[in-house]
């Protein structure tokens, strides 16, 4: 079998692999998507078809950008790998950049609104909420020891869930740290 083509062109698959620096298979690729021009007489038109990938890997047109062909000295692949890199730090830091920025916006809106609260401030309530559990907690041996004794295991329990009830419930009114209905923060 000859590599004579069948279709009245009058080059072979290998001979424009040749012609534009490409493996048979890219050739084969292009033929499949139609970016191989001929002309009347059935030649191979290397401008037209040049043209023609150029403009179907148009990046802009959502072809695959730094393609290259005719034989065109490839960009290293380093220096691919490197503008790569930048373009997704430059991405990154554009992101991260207008994160924060709605992030402040968000906190000058709540601000102005009088809905935000005070870090310190809600952080005092809450340890002080949390050291008086404690407190009720580690006191339930004293408080109830003496009534403890002599009762039966299930008269324990139920005196020991009564008084841990009774504990939490008086906890269990943490302050509020919101903003005020007159719009100031308390």
């Amino acid at each position: 079998m000859g590599d004579r083509p069948k279709d009245g062109r009058k080059y072979s698959n290998p001979a424009a692999a040749k012609v534009f620096g490409v493996s048979v298979a890219t050739i084969k690729v292009w033929r499949t998507k139609g970016w191989l021009v001929t002309t009347a007489d059935g030649a191979l038109d290397r401008l037209a078809t040049i043209a023609r990938v150029s403009a179907a890997r148009d990046p802009t047109l959502g072809g695959k950008p730094d393609r290259l062909v005719g034989g065109a000295t490839p960009i290293s692949t380093q220096a691919t790998a490197d503008r790569a890199a930048d373009s997704a730090k430059l991405l990154r830091a554009r992101t991260l950049r207008e994160t924060l920025g709605a992030k402040a916006l968000r906190i000058a809106i709540e601000k102005e609104e009088g809905t935000l609260i005070v870090r310190a401030e809600a952080e005092r309530i809450y340890v002080e909420a949390i050291t008086d559990i404690k407190n009720r907690i580690e006191a339930l041996p004293i408080r109830v020891a003496a009534a403890l004794v002599g009762l039966d295991a299930r008269a324990i329990q139920n005196a020991l869930r009564e008084e841990v009830e009774l504990a939490l419930r008086n906890v269990s009114e943490v302050p509020y740290v919101g903003p005020r209905n007159d719009g100031g923060a308390e």
